[in-house]
């Protein structure tokens, strides 16, 4: 399993948050890639969105590649286009 958030709305109760997750691990006999795992933050990108304290925002540089895209002409570029959303 790939992309997990695990949060709390208050920083104190975020301990046990992460106790109750790390239990859960374990009664399944999941893992986690320590190379992976990031702890403590406020904000990060995630499935192509900006998690933060503010939401969840879409990543600008995703729009932005949106936006430089040509304008499809043929039914095989508007396929790929259609993929591409």
């Amino acid at each position: 399993m790939d992309n997990m958030i695990i949060k709390s709305k208050e920083r104190d109760g975020h301990d046990q948050a992460l106790q109750k997750f790390f239990t859960r691990l374990r009664k399944y006999h999941m893992c986690l890639n320590p190379k992976k795992c990031t702890f403590g933050v406020t904000s990060g990108k995630l499935l192509r969105y900006i998690i933060s304290l503010q939401g969840i925002e879409v990543d600008l540089l995703k729009i932005k590649a949106m936006q430089e895209i040509l304008p499809p002409k043929i039914k095989k570029e508007i396929q790929e286009f259609l993929g591409r959303l």
